[in-house]
């Protein structure tokens, strides 16, 4: 087993580059068991009892993995999500070219986003979701790869830490809920939504389809061709 010492917190984490790295070793405490398996998987670390995993993009891709631990194990999902990022565009080498702020951020609503493909975890007894909103630096390398055409022929190679702006955890259903501005006439359509979060309406249809998920929303009437919400709880 490996374990953390004060001296080499990172132990289990020296084959990893980036933004999974970073979060495991600002995770890290003494006697931390990293990369453990467990029923039939790696675990990025272990902690008296607790399964942490660190997941740096959406929850569905953990969904079989979750299926087979949440049974009989606690598990925390950590997530990261950019709360302001640098975009830095480097040649084939490595060397830096530019970098420039991106206008987009997040905020801890946008948590719905990864949810959306499995936002029934959230009612799981044993699962926690610690969201961090963080500053990053988003590397881009030139690729020649077709998926990369929308983004100018660049593509992304690395998310680099640069700090941890606030951790928030998400222990029951009704977490989520309580991210709803507190000033929101109900019903509301998600177009008021988007409004009052100030975000997309895209972001706002996926608050809206977690929470109906979750029970939380029920569908109110429909105003024209647009579906009206109200909350199932105070």
């Amino acid at each position: 087993m490996t374990r953390a010492t004060a001296d080499s917190p990172l132990i289990g984490t020296l084959n990893e580059r980036g933004l999974h790295s970073s979060l495991k070793q600002w995770l890290a405490v003494r006697g931390d068991l990293f990369e453990q398996p467990l029923d039939g998987h790696v675990i990025d670390i272990l902690r008296d009892g607790e399964l942490i995993e660190v997941q740096t993009r959406g929850l569905g891709q953990m969904r079989r993995k979750l299926a087979r631990l949440l049974p009989n194990h606690v598990v925390r999902v950590v997530m990261p999500l950019a709360a302001e990022r640098v975009i830095v565009r480097e040649d084939e080498s490595g060397k830096e070219l530019s970098r420039r702020r991106s206008p987009l951020h997040d905020e801890l609503i946008s948590v719905c986003r990864e949810l959306v493909a499995a936002p029934e975890l959230l009612a799981e007894q044993n699962f926690r979701l610690q969201v961090l909103l963080i500053h990053e630096e988003e590397v881009r390398r030139p690729s020649t790869s077709k998926r990369c055409r929308r983004r100018g022929g660049w593509e992304v190679v690395e998310r680099r830490l640069l700090s941890i702006e606030r951790s928030h955890i998400f222990a029951d259903p009704v977490d989520l809920l309580a991210l709803l501005p507190t000033g929101l006439k109900e019903p509301f359509g998600t177009k008021e939504l988007a409004q009052a979060l100030a975000c997309s309406r895209r972001l706002s249809q996926q608050v809206c389809y977690c929470l109906r998920k979750l029970d939380l929303l029920s569908i109110a009437g429909k105003e024209g061709n647009a579906l009206q919400y109200e909350r199932t709880v105070a």
